[in-house]
């Protein structure tokens, strides 16, 4: 399998779309516009403002070059090739891949200045992120998490989802709990019904993290591979 962007060269009249919200499986997680509403009762006002603060941080829009535009289009066309046709390819994104797609997509245009990728390693995609929290639903007590959120992309059947492997916060140390409840809420995933995504993602077979890299692989799954929920 190809570990470039492939082969197929963009076509500037083609819909980006379908591309774009598959590239989008990596990054939508990421922003800050969420609204945490906190129905972890085990947190207390204490607890919270141990690992919040009052102002939220402030967060660096990247600015991506045009050779850094053109590098991710390449990959998105490639992407939505390679699952149209149901080949194999092994398509590899960067940090400053996803940090573009953040700084140029209409669609994620709310998350500029709350979320910057800071490194992708084996443990996952590293994420400086900056979040309003509230104490409870319809509170107007409103705090910020400010804090480094590793995610581990994972495929799913129909889906491809999110899941919240640490937060280290810039102050105190958030309970264990807090991490796996935030988990079990399983925000961060696609749309399984979104026609967008249904003709593409089943030809995904795999979305993992390798060394410094987001890996998308592309081809029918493998015989022996479990079946995901969604």
């Amino acid at each position: 399998m190809s570990e470039a962007a492939g082969s197929t060269s963009p076509n500037p009249s083609s819909s980006a779309t379908p591309g774009c919200i598959i590239l989008g499986a990596i990054v939508t997680v990421f922003g800050g516009l969420i609204i945490l509403y906190t129905v972890v009762f085990f947190v207390q006002k204490s607890k919270m403002g141990d690992f919040t603060s009052d102002q939220a941080a402030q967060i660096a829009i990247f600015e991506p070059s045009e050779a850094q535009k053109s590098q991710l289009q390449e990959k998105i066309f490639a992407i939505k090739a390679a699952t149209s046709q149901g080949r194999q390819e092994r398509i590899l994104l960067t940090k400053d891949d996803l940090n573009t797609w953040i700084a140029s997509a209409d669609i994620l245009k709310d998350f500029r200045g709350t979320t910057s990728i800071e490194a992708i390693t084996n443990r996952g995609i590293e994420a400086r992120m900056t979040q309003p929290m509230r104490k409870m639903p319809f509170s107007s007590e409103q705090r910020h998490l400010n804090a480094l959120f590793i995610f581990q992309p994972e495929l799913r059947r129909r889906t491809v989802a999110m899941k919240v492997r640490d937060i280290i916060p810039e102050v105190g140390t958030i309970p264990e709990q807090f991490i796996k409840v935030y988990d079990a809420m399983d925000m961060l995933r696609l749309d399984p019904e979104n026609p967008n995504i249904q003709p593409y993602i089943p030809k995904i077979s795999r979305v993992y993290t390798e060394a410094d890299h987001v890996v998308i692989e592309t081809g029918t799954p493998a015989a022996d591979q479990s079946p995901l929920p969604e």
